[in-house]
């Protein structure tokens, strides 16, 4: 009797084991499913996706391993991108729209044509006028301008060209030029005869297409300021900005280049407008005022430099005037 008894007692157990197996397994996939609808509506069909680094580090709490080639973008590296990529339709900056003035070295080229007015003009019209044209143009200036500025410093022997197209409007730096040649040393010119090229501020007032050094421009030196600071009896006269690369108290700055800067200065004789040179000693005012050399000229160049800060800070020509001690005044 006690066979067949536990016998029952094992088909029992085996029965009650099955049926704790049976809802185990359906628990495990009512769960799954659940688990698999979670914000999706009862109507969307369910996908069940891998799961990928990102879910695998939520789920383990382990960082996922990366490739080599893909560091470049791991987490690790996240400080040196940028937030925001820079949208390719927006415009640019003002900073990374700004234009670099070019800069034409003096050259060795010499006109060799025909002699006369005419031929010497017609040249510079024929192999300048539309590199000019295209200057102001990349400039956004119109051609020929309203405003015209040329502007020399001596001690880096180069002359700036800034232009306007309208009369009230901020200058605009074309282009510089590297000057050939100046006589003389830093220092304004006090008397005739003593090589030095003048320092303040002058206008152009004739253009002289028979110059000996090809195509001649005169400043009107002297001006009020020169003649009451002269230290000889005549001040000297007929400083010219001019071609070929020999100075006597004179800026010349090649015949190439000359061919240039005499188109855009007689484009404006044309309009009967005025070109205005400023002739500096310096662009670095600090090293020159703090050089005893030249502690004589002090006093002048701090005046100067106020016309220099003038321009700088505005982009606008001053009005200038001189007193009884030939001092500038700028307004």
């Amino acid at each position: 009797m006690t066979i067949p008894y536990l016998a029952k007692g094992l088909t029992c157990q085996r029965r009650v084991l099955r049926g704790v197996m049976t809802l185990v397994a359906l628990g495990a996939f009512l769960a799954c499913s659940a688990a698999n609808k979670i914000g999706s509506n009862d109507s969307e069909a369910v996908t069940i996706t891998e799961a990928g680094p990102a879910e695998r580090e939520a789920a383990t709490g382990t960082q996922p391993e990366v490739h080599p080639r893909e560091a470049a973008h791991s987490s690790e590296n996240v400080a040196a991108t940028p937030a925001h990529e820079p949208d390719t339709n927006e415009p640019e900056s003002e900073e990374s729209t700004a234009r670099d003035a070019p800069v034409f070295a003096f050259t060795d080229w010499q006109y060799s044509g025909k002699d006369g007015s005419k031929y010497r003009v017609a040249d510079a019209n024929e192999r300048k006028g539309e590199a000019v044209r295209k200057l102001f143009a990349e400039a956004g200036v119109e051609y020929p301008p309203r405003q015209l500025l040329f502007r020399a410093f001596k001690q880096e022997a180069e002359l700036e060209v800034w232009a306007a197209s309208t009369a009230d409007a901020s200058l605009v730096h074309v282009a510089t030029y590297g000057i050939c040649g100046q006589s003389g040393d830093l220092g304004p010119k006090r008397g005739e005869w003593d090589n030095q090229v003048p320092e303040g501020f002058y206008e152009l007032d004739y253009f002289n297409r028979h110059s000996d050094y090809y195509l001649s421009m005169r400043v009107n030196y002297p001006n009020r300021s020169d003649r009451i600071l002269k230290e000889k009896k005549k001040p000297g006269s007929a400083i010219m900005i001019h071609g070929k690369c020999a100075s006597i108290g004179c800026l010349a700055m090649s015949d190439e280049r000359i061919q240039e800067l005499w188109l855009m200065a007689a484009s404006m004789e044309e309009g009967k407008r005025t070109v205005f040179v400023h002739i500096l000693p310096a662009k670095l005012w600090d090293s020159i005022l703090a050089d005893e050399k030249y502690s004589k000229h002090h006093a002048f160049w701090r005046n100067l430099k106020v016309g220099f800060d003038h321009f700088e800070d505005q982009q606008q020509l001053p009005d200038v005037s001189v007193d009884d001690a030939g001092v500038y005044k700028f307004e």
